[in-house]
């Protein structure tokens, strides 16, 4: 049965193509490489194995270090305050960590079809030609937008694709091996946060386990009559994880830091890793570059800006059409690439029970028309583009 056959009602909201609303969500037919969990309220980047080690990396260690070393010497020390600020730190870490993995980075909706250059699918699987660019004024700026073959738009100024979850997203920074998620526009600061709060907890392990085992050694050396040597074998028997510790918090601390002073110096100049890498900027000022109190003022203390759409908006009734019949998932350099997970669009059902009538309370309506398609280059007169 065809699925135009199953689609009758006239009863639902229409957005601007007068195309009926299904019950369908976005997240239902199209999430990139992305993973959705609770319906849509929740995504995350397509490498959560590598969020789960990192995870472990962070939080096994430091069990470690709570468990035993900060224990240890509290206990010497008759205070706990050290172990406190030791958990908060880990604490807020986690939850860094978890934000730049969990908040939208900026993704851009994309679109299944070809309306918005005026050509079809046909010439656009044909024709080995680029496609045009759009020049945007913004005052005396202009920009050139570049046309994503993937998701079908013009991808507002600093956005790009990204390779590892198939979706453009704003203001793209990099793919983070560690989060396994793109870092772009509204989660680059969690990004930050995160790696501020790990270079800050990385010495504090290496002077703890080594403040352990100095006191252990001491402590040895007073109540036993022992020769060096065996001092060195009781002491290393007895605090043998702090030492594992230290080498392991000191290769981590070397790291981190380098990375986290790679990306003050990144918001300083008011340049994006992407940019950085491809060494955009080399010869002239990034024009996105508004002075250092303000370059960090928009990185990291101004308002997050609002998600371009919505995992649960609902599809129109031209969409999933579209989706079923035009859609092919194309490489960023234009070249046509399948995967599995399209395949299932073909022998999507529509559900009758989700096309009970919706309640326009329910749901924005401009989040499913025509408006939506031009979000992005709406967005370019507006005072954000300055924040970008």
């Amino acid at each position: 049965m065809e699925i135009s056959e199953e689609i009758t009602t006239i009863k639902y909201p229409k957005t601007e193509d007068q195309s009926p609303i299904t019950g369908y969500r976005y997240y239902e037919l199209h999430t990139g490489f992305n993973h959705v969990f609770c319906k849509g309220f929740i995504q995350t980047g397509p490498q959560t194995e590598k969020l789960m080690a990192c995870f472990f990396a962070i939080n096994f260690p430091s069990l470690i270090l709570l468990s035993f070393t900060m224990k240890n010497i509290c206990e010497h020390e008759k205070n706990f305050s050290w172990f406190w600020i030791t958990l908060v730190l880990l604490i807020l870490i986690n939850l860094f960590l978890f934000l730049t993995a969990f908040v939208n980075p900026g993704i851009l909706k994309r679109f299944p079809y070809y309306e918005s250059l005026g050509k079809t699918k046909e010439s656009v699987e044909t024709n080995d030609q680029p496609f045009p660019w759009l020049e945007m004024q913004n005052g005396e700026r202009s920009f050139k937008l570049k046309y994503c073959s993937t998701c079908n738009i013009y991808r507002p100024p600093r956005s790009s694709h990204s390779s590892k979850s198939n979706n453009c997203v704003l203001k793209f920074d990099h793919h983070c091996p560690w989060v396994g998620s793109d870092v772009g526009l509204r989660n680059y600061r969690f990004y930050f946060y995160f790696l501020f709060f790990v270079t800050i907890f990385s010495p504090n392990t290496l002077i703890a386990g080594i403040y352990h085992m100095v006191i252990t050694f001491q402590k040895i050396a007073k109540d036993d009559d022992l020769d060096n040597m065996g001092i060195f074998t009781k002491g290393f028997s007895k605090c043998w994880y702090s030492l594992l510790l230290i080498i392991y918090a000191f290769f981590f601390f070397y790291y981190v830091t380098k990375l986290f002073w790679y990306h003050i110096k990144l918001i300083s100049k008011g340049i994006t890793t992407k940019e950085d890498r491809n060494r955009t900027y080399v010869k002239s000022r990034s024009p996105y570059n508004q002075g250092l109190w303000k370059n960090w003022k928009n990185h990291l203390f101004s308002k997050i800006n609002p998600i371009p759409f919505s995992y649960r908006d609902f599809l129109s009734e031209n969409e999933i059409l579209k989706l079923r019949s035009d859609f092919k998932q194309l490489k960023s350099k234009g070249k046509l690439k399948k995967k599995s997970n399209f395949k299932k669009l073909e022998q999507k059902k529509i559900n009758k029970n989700k096309l009970n009538t919706i309640s326009t309370q329910n749901f924005d309506l401009d989040s499913d028309s025509e408006k939506n398609k031009n979000i992005q280059l709406e967005s370019l007169s507006s005072e954000d583009i300055e924040k970008m």
